[in-house]
């Protein structure tokens, strides 16, 4: 399906509440239902919304200092996330270190350590993936039977690529107490034929990640900041713990998102990012392609899809399909706009 035609339409003040006033006359004047609401944004303060749209989903990004990692490991054990991962990308071992969930084993973790030898390289990097994983087993993250130095010959001997030919496909390998080793993915060099190197080693370990990455503290202390991603519904006391544990901001989304939400919802976002859209039918047009996009705190270079935060700015589009009016979609919004007493933005 062609994408939809964006008209921009003109409005009195950056106000978000003037702006939301065109909104609502746009649809009162003009839209045919069914008229669904969606929103998306990026929140600093995400327990505002939390309380007012529970079905929100949130992703959290922050960057934790190694002070707050103790709180992140009560928080990972005392709240529940739909998921999460973690990255030190200045780890004490000399590269990024990160560890989460597993998707597939609730119960399981997984742990990575990123190469950055030249590929083809393995044997350097064997060293320091031994003295990983020797770190991983006195913190308590491997089994006890388990051996640092035969799972890195394990790895380095299953991961070996030959020169000038296309790496193997990453094969997980079930060995020593149900630890799974593999590698996600190649980089290669610049070489005619390339030369291929794993990107990393990647282990699944039988604990539940909270309690993984509570022994993995010590680990993570001696390092820099904690990238921290976690995934949940919105809930009031999730939001505020993981808030209070370092810099960062929440994405959110709301799909459908329930009337008359949207002003509480704008009035909460403050000086933050917040898009919300509208879609409906036109006068003699389906409901494909159709609708009103608010932007609050946000302009555009390029597409209204894709605003870039500016606060107190606010824009409102109305969304036509291409083919609307024989093809000449641009004075079909023009119409749609003077219904409403409106006037699209010059140019």
């Amino acid at each position: 399906m062609a994408d939809p035609r964006l008209y921009g339409v003109e409005l009195p003040d950056g106000d978000v509440m003037t702006a939301m006033a065109v909104v609502r006359r746009i649809l009162t004047r003009c839209a045919r239902p069914p008229i669904s609401v969606s929103a998306r944004g990026t929140l600093t303060r995400p327990a505002a919304v939390a309380a007012m749209a529970p079905e929100a989903h949130v992703g959290a990004v922050l960057a934790v200092p190694p002070s707050g990692l103790g709180r992140l490991a009560a928080t990972l054990r005392e709240q529940p996330l739909d998921d999460w991962y973690a990255e030190q990308r200045a780890s004490t071992f000399g590269s990024a270190f990160g560890l989460g969930r597993d998707r597939d084993e609730p119960l399981a973790s997984q742990l990575w350590l990123s190469l950055t030898a030249e590929p083809g390289r393995e044997h350097t990097e064997r060293p320091r993936v031994e003295r990983w994983l020797t770190a991983l087993a006195e913190a308590g993250l491997l089994p006890p039977a388990a051996s640092p130095v035969r799972i890195a010959e394990w790895f380095f001997t299953h991961v070996r690529a030959e020169h000038g030919q296309p790496p193997p496909s990453p094969r997980p390998g079930t060995v020593q107490d149900g630890v799974r080793i593999r590698s996600n993915g190649w980089h290669g060099t610049a070489d005619r034929p390339p030369v291929y190197g794993p990107a990393d080693i990647e282990l699944t370990v039988p604990l539940p990640p909270p309690v993984a990455f509570a022994r993995a503290v010590p680990l993570l202390a001696a390092g820099g900041p904690l990238s921290f991603h976690g995934y949940f519904d919105a809930q009031r006391r999730v939001a505020t713990a993981l808030a209070d544990l370092g810099d960062g901001h929440f994405d959110f989304e709301i799909d459908p998102l329930a009337e008359p939400v949207p002003d509480a919802l704008l009035r909460a976002a403050d000086d933050d990012l917040v898009t919300v859209e509208w879609c409906c039918a036109w006068p003699g047009e389906s409901a494909a392609l159709s609708g009103v996009l608010l932007n609050v705190n946000a302009t555009y270079h390029g597409s209204p899809y894709d605003p870039v935060h500016r606060p107190g700015t606010s824009t409102v589009h109305l969304s036509v399909h291409p083919r609307a009016n024989d093809r000449n979609p641009g004075a079909y919004a023009r119409r749609l706009a003077e219904m409403a007493g409106l006037r699209l933005v010059a140019g």
